[in-house]
């Protein structure tokens, strides 16, 4: 049963949702107002803020509790928001919250370039070139990669494009809400169509016709374009491979469209990597990438003991 506070967010998400489906102008456009740029975000005291940029200009910041102890572990957060909603208050929350973990412990924050501008596959390119500049700084073994939403898609693709390279790999990664499968074929789309608020419709089911508006919504086509073949694993990772793959945690809430998204590649991993540890949580009745909530919510609460408390396992 969903407690009081979650089922009390969920009810002021839908409502802001609804409102902004209700607006003249494309709801990917209304997403990309809650970007909050690292240069305009006013940062918390007692944290140390590094701006990086590779030699390529991929930008990055590294945020760390400001004493005086060397970085030796690295968690690297790859935002969600359809490859369009840049970094947010709630990404920045949620860095600090990662540092508090232990004084030599630092969160990168990778800041993307954004669709439309920016599309398919520059916010890939740019992950794979601050990963190759972080591993001459950090060992893999010490670096956890930590995405929700479409940063998880970016992640996924990271880390088969490495493996098909015989790079090496994070000692662990977590995944929030993936998206894994642009083709949409998930039985959770339509499952899920009335019970998820930010991208589905309470007041009717999924049609046929919904269904190929969705499909072809700006959320998608901003990133993707109209030519893109969908199963191309660096578009959609779940038909990718994933016989070498490092230690996983993946947490989904079961009201999601999305979340066939994360039970098909939980399911594609076991299958083809028997040595991978791959745990699975999945939240009754919360939203798309509810772990980044207030702790005050009990399940965003669980959620995210659950993820610090994977992140100490595998770096400490």
């Amino acid at each position: 049963m969903v407690s009081f506070m979650g089922t009390t967010r969920s009810l002021i998400i839908k409502t802001a949702m609804k409102k902004m489906k209700n607006k003249d102008i494309p709801f990917a456009d209304s997403l990309a107002k809650f970007n909050e740029k690292p240069t305009e975000h006013k940062f918390k005291k007692g944290y140390k803020i590094t701006f990086k940029k590779t030699q390529n200009k991929s930008r990055y910041l590294i945020i760390q509790k400001d004493t005086s102890e060397i970085i030796k572990k690295v968690v690297i957060f790859i935002h969600g928001g359809f490859y369009i909603m840049g970094l947010t208050s709630a990404h920045y929350d949620f860095a600090y919250t990662l540092c508090n973990l232990k004084n030599d412990l630092a969160v990168v924050l990778v800041d993307y370039s954004l669709a439309p501008e920016f599309a398919y596959p520059t916010q890939i390119n740019e992950v794979m070139d601050i990963w190759k500049e972080l591993i001459t700084l950090y060992k893999p073994e010490n670096i956890v990669l930590c995405s929700e939403s479409a940063g998880s898609n970016c992640s996924l693709v990271l880390l088969q494009k490495l493996a098909n390279e015989k790079k090496a790999l994070p000692k662990a990664a977590i995944f929030i809400s993936p998206m894994t499968d642009y083709t949409l074929s998930g039985e959770s789309y339509s499952k899920n169509y009335q019970k998820d608020i930010f991208f589905g419709n309470s007041n009717e089911p999924l049609t046929d016709e919904s269904f190929e508006k969705l499909k072809n919504s700006e959320i998608y086509t901003y990133y993707l374009g109209k030519d893109i073949d969908r199963k191309d694993p660096s578009v959609s990772p779940l038909f990718g491979n994933f016989t070498i793959f490092p230690k996983s945690l993946f947490i989904v809430s079961n009201n999601e469209m999305l979340l066939n998204d994360t039970l098909n590649v939980v399911t594609k991993i076991k299958k083809e990597n028997k040595d991978t540890n791959v745990e699975c949580y999945v939240q009754e009745g919360m939203y798309h990438s509810y772990v980044l909530g207030s702790t005050w919510i009990p399940e965003c609460k669980l959620a995210q003991d659950k993820l610090k408390s994977y992140i100490l396992e595998n770096l400490y």
